[in-house]
């Protein structure tokens, strides 16, 4: 080992820190979605004036639940000699997600005029800011926060897209996808992952599991209007022509 090559840590060691970061982008990803996605609505002029100091707070309370994480993570870089490099690799945050809190997609549009979507998402605050921005362009959307929920609705309503979060609270999106394609009348579904579990090995798992499209929170709203748009288009070009 020459003096400018760092000190090799212990496998053991690496292989929980390998671990730590994964769960760390995880969790940063969620409040941080919110946030951006917030932001987003707050600089459109689409949000109506009575929900604006909704909004304000549910910045400030994503805000602090990322300060917490992020005090948690300094005890972790104390504790491994600081020797850790913040959210490196696949964990790091790319520049479209970075955009996302930029008004860089239309206020309003007609793209899903007419599209019934349902909307998976455990998050509060993430599954309201979702539902306000595909309904800004045109969905109707109905919200579940469980796969139990998310099933119950599948089997008793009529929709032309899932829009997905992978990581609920009793089943996960995985699983809920699996058994939507076991499903007869929503087979062919389309399905959109929309979730922190954002690494490549993630989206193959994904895409493996049924899902088509894998959009890594934070979303940028313009990636998955595209990703929705395709879908939904897809799914028309292949119904049978007696049946448009």
């Amino acid at each position: 080992m020459t003096r400018d090559e760092p000190p090799q840590l212990d496998p053991a060691i690496e292989e929980w820190l390998d671990g730590f970061l994964a769960t760390l982008s995880h969790d940063l990803r969620n409040p941080l979605n919110a946030m951006l996605g917030w932001a987003h609505l707050l600089q459109s002029d689409a949000l109506p004036a009575d929900m604006r100091q909704r909004a304000l707070e549910k910045l400030e309370r994503n805000g602090r639940a990322q300060a917490e994480i992020l005090n948690d993570l300094l005890e972790v870089s104390r504790t491994v000699g600081g020797r850790t490099q913040l959210l490196a690799g696949d964990a790091a945050f790319d520049t479209p997600a970075v955009r996302a809190a930029r008004p860089h997609t239309p206020d309003r549009s007609t793209a899903l005029a007419g599209v019934r979507l349902l909307l998976v998402e455990d998050e509060p605050d993430g599954r309201e800011f979702l539902a306000i921005l595909l309904g800004m362009h045109g969905a109707s959307v109905e919200v579940a926060s469980s796969v139990v929920e998310a099933l119950r609705l599948v089997e008793t309503g009529q929709f032309d897209v899932l829009v997905s979060d992978l990581g609920l609270p009793d089943r996960d999106g995985y699983e809920l996808i699996r058994t939507i394609r076991l499903l007869a009348s929503n087979s062919s579904l389309p399905a959109v992952a929309v979730t922190a579990s954002a690494s490549p090995q993630d989206r193959a798992r994904a895409l493996e599991a049924g899902y088509g499209w894998h959009i890594p929170k934070p979303v940028d709203p313009a990636l998955l209007l595209e990703a929705l748009s395709e879908a939904i288009g897809n799914a028309r070009d292949s119904r049978p022509s007696d049946a448009r």
